[in-house]
């Protein structure tokens, strides 16, 4: 049906198409979604479970070419970006935030309303930073794991799938920021330990090749602290450049 290849066998060799194809019913339906999503043997719910335990076997296995059973790792980041987005903005008051910032530093209106919607657009639009990020994450990758032999492209899928799995890790913590609403920064700060925590965990399996976890690990976090650094940086300037042309603007 997608390539008009003869078929002989239960897949197409052209495309990958399961054959036959059978009429749509909601038991086909509900079996499609099944297969894409909770299929314990592959889908979204099988590389979140492996990437949580063992995060070197579906990045090796990935860029080793074992590719049908894992969903792909920018799908996979952008699923898991809108759940957290959308859970994020379920528990996390913007205006609340913004007070508990202003209340330690004395702002202008100005300045108060343009830190306002850029933490809301930054809040509401996260993979704007991932785009920024894990490139920044591959590139330090390439230069701290050189030895390991991976391109910059396999690099960039290993942290592609770091990163949206670091992502997933956080959204059960999210109640958090409901328990402690006056500690919005605290609680930011102890989530984001978790997040490096992962990524050297991640970094430990995938790169230490027999010979032992700790040094893989601490490039791991070096790693993620210089791309988080560069981030910020960026982030910065724009924000610097945005803020001067909104004062004009605004004028």
């Amino acid at each position: 049906q997608n390539c008009g290849a003869t078929v002989v066998s239960h897949y197409c060799p052209d495309c990958g198409q399961k054959h036959p194809q059978k009429r749509l019913t909601l038991k086909e339906v509900f079996h499609l979604a099944y297969e894409s999503l909770v299929d314990f043997d592959r889908g979204l719910f099988f590389t979140a479970w492996q990437l949580l335990v063992r995060p070197h076997v579906v990045i090796r296995d990935y860029i080793a070419g074992r590719r049908v059973i894992y969903t792909n790792p920018v799908k996979y980041m952008f699923i898991w970006l809108g759940v957290s987005t959308f859970l994020s903005l379920a528990v996390i008051d913007i205006d609340k935030l913004q007070q508990q910032m202003n209340a330690q530093t004395a702002r202008t209106a100005d300045e108060k309303k343009f830190q306002h919607d850029a933490m809301e657009f930054l809040t509401t639009n996260p993979q704007v930073m991932y785009a920024v990020l894990v490139p920044l994450l591959g590139l330090f990758a390439l230069w701290f794991f050189r030895r390991s032999g991976y391109t910059y492209a396999e690099h960039l899928t290993a942290n592609t799938y770091l990163m949206a799995q670091s992502t997933l890790v956080l959204i059960p913590t999210y109640p958090l920021y409901l328990l402690f609403p006056n500690h919005f920064a605290q609680v930011s700060f102890w989530l984001s330990l978790l997040m490096f925590a992962y990524y050297m965990f991640g970094a430990a399996l995938l790169f230490n090749n027999g010979g032992g976890y700790w040094k893989p690990a601490l490039k791991g976090l070096a790693v993620s602290v210089l791309a988080y650094l560069m981030l910020f940086l960026v982030l910065g300037i724009v924000a610097f450049i945005a803020a001067i042309l909104y004062v004009i603007n605004t004028r």
